[in-house]
């Protein structure tokens, strides 16, 4: 499994979104799951929405 910052600059240069934006979707993504997930997990349900192998 890829390093959660290297997840991130993937998603970056693949999407164009911007780091805060990433972070923005994380907290997001936690609060839609209503479970304890770490970031780590969260960006990987994100990579998932936006089609993104990381």
């Amino acid at each position: 499994m890829m390093k959660f910052k290297d997840s991130i600059l993937i998603i970056i240069k693949d999407t164009g979104l911007s780091r805060d934006e990433i972070y923005q979707m994380i907290k997001l993504k936690k609060s839609q799951i209503k479970r304890s997930i770490s970031n780590k997990i969260a960006l990987l349900l994100i990579s998932k929405d936006l089609c993104i192998d990381v």
